[in-house]
């Protein structure tokens, strides 16, 4: 008897670890977007772990910071040689002797966390810098709260130089944390398989958190103007025209009503992209489901041409 229970006991573990894998494997992740592999999309941002990612500001030029979500690198339909808008530009300015360029891409980055990296990252602002960010309707009425990454980040700082001294108790702290990333996406996909929810299903707008997030941006917005050497910039960023959008429109007119109007008083420009891509370059996600956020090839160029106007009006 005690002999069944002690393989028992040593059997139960890996066995469990082989049906999470297997449920992980046989249900494709919620996520369902892909990011190019090139020289370029090596030198974005998608975290603060390395130095280059703090320490960013240049004393002889221009420098400028495009903070955002998984817009700026995510490609749907993604072939060998496409480029994101973060790629393109820092193609744009890598050896430019005017601009400093720096992209940072966050999936579902949220206003409570764009406030804890402007005063916990990127606050030593002693030379002229334009700040863009996108403003993403749903990271405002669903989104809240830090993600470990950015807490662990700060402690971490000191002993971390470069790309090239590695942390293998940070690097296997993420792979723990990427892993239970895949199983948590895979429960939400049973969960909308169980109650039928698709990406056309109506996500209405959390009071609280959206309250929260407005407060956010506008501690944001103050924080950043009392420096004289940034120059804020603001975008609502384009959205797929074709369907209807997976939320309340009311909701949504609402939001850009009231964010316009705080930033108009606080002198801040604000370019509405929302409906500046043709829906025909969206496209769909690795799911096979409609995209209303990430583009394919051609609506990065598109707004990176953009964005690139922007910049050079600096």
């Amino acid at each position: 008897m005690k002999k069944i229970l002690v393989i028992t006991f040593f059997l139960i573990p890996p066995l469990l670890a082989f049906s999470l894998y297997l449920f992980a494997k046989i249900i494709p992740s919620d996520q369902g977007i892909e990011y190019a592999k090139n020289i370029y999309n090596d030198k974005i941002c998608f975290s603060f772990r390395y130095k280059e990612c703090t320490k960013i500001i240049s004393e002889k030029k221009k420098n400028v910071i495009l903070l955002g979500n998984s817009q700026l690198t995510a490609i749907n339909d993604l072939n060998k040689n496409d480029f994101s808008i973060c790629a393109r530009l820092i193609k744009k300015f890598e050896k430019s002797n005017t601009h400093n360029f720096k992209c940072y891409s966050l999936p579902n980055l949220n206003p409570e966390e764009i406030n804890f990296i402007f005063k916990n990252y990127l606050n030593e602002f002693n030379h002229p810098t334009k700040i863009i960010i996108p403003l993403f309707y749903d990271d405002f009425a669903r989104e809240s709260g830090i993600r470990n990454s950015l807490n662990d980040n700060l402690s971490l700082s000191t002993s971390i130089k470069d790309h090239n001294s590695p942390n293998y108790k940070y690097l296997f702290n993420e792979i723990i944390k990427k892993n239970k990333a895949i199983i948590e996406s895979n429960l939400i996909l049973l969960r909308n398989f169980i109650f039928n929810i698709n990406e056309f299903s109506i996500r209405k707008k959390i009071p609280n958190i959206y309250s929260n997030n407005i407060q956010y941006l506008q501690s944001t917005i103050n924080f950043l103007s009392k420096n004289k050497n940034i120059e804020i910039i603001t975008y609502y960023p384009p959205l797929r025209s074709d369907y209807p959008l997976p939320f309340e429109m009311k909701e949504y007119q609402f939001f850009k009503k009231e964010i316009s109007s705080f930033l108009n008083n606080k002198n801040i420009k604000n370019y509405d992209f929302d409906n500046y891509i043709d829906s025909k370059y969206f496209g769909q996600d690795l799911n096979g489901r409609i995209d209303f956020i990430h583009f394919k090839n051609e609506g990065h160029k598109i707004l990176s041409n953009e964005i690139l106007k922007i910049i050079n009006d600096f």
